[in-house]
């Protein structure tokens, strides 16, 4: 078990310019950046790192948020202005969500095509998915290259 659970860094990345680069967080920050060191192709421009700790994941995670909406780095793609979370909408508070932005793009547009919206195609999943009397599987968009890719079981 970690010496303090729950703890979390939130890291910034910066070029030897000084441009922030990256925000993330991690409970363990020399971890990750050996994973950005593998699969990131700007990790060699990275010059200095900045690390924040927070003493729960969810502080960080609210801190990653606005980190990066106001301090805008240049690779990070979820939580730029394009997805920045409020608070509330109506009564029912928003939730963060990481994903793919061209995902979010094709799952727009799918949940567009079957007269719907993302919000109400991810709702209806989890109601699904937690088992909730009565909720069907929701029914997927038809791809004429895979004829087995939408149903209502």
């Amino acid at each position: 078990m970690p010496k303090h659970p729950g703890r979390t860094a939130l890291y910034r990345l910066f070029d030897a310019a000084g441009q922030l680069l990256y925000v993330g967080i991690s409970h363990k920050p020399d971890v990750r950046w050996g994973q950005h060191s593998e699969n990131k192709p700007w990790w060699p421009d990275v010059d200095r790192r900045v690390v924040e700790w927070h003493d729960t994941r969810s502080a960080a995670e609210k801190a990653e948020l606005a980190t990066i909406s106001q301090e805008q780095p240049l690779h990070n793609k979820v939580g730029t202005p394009a997805l920045t979370i409020s608070g509330t909408t109506g009564k029912t508070p928003t939730r963060p969500i990481r994903v793919d932005l061209g995902m979010w793009a094709e799952f727009g547009a799918a949940t567009q095509a079957m007269g719907t919206d993302r919000s109400a195609a991810l709702r209806a999943f989890m109601a699904w998915y937690v088992n909730r009397p009565s909720a069907p599987l929701p029914v997927r968009p038809f791809d004429s290259a895979q004829p087995d890719s939408w149903s209502s079981k």
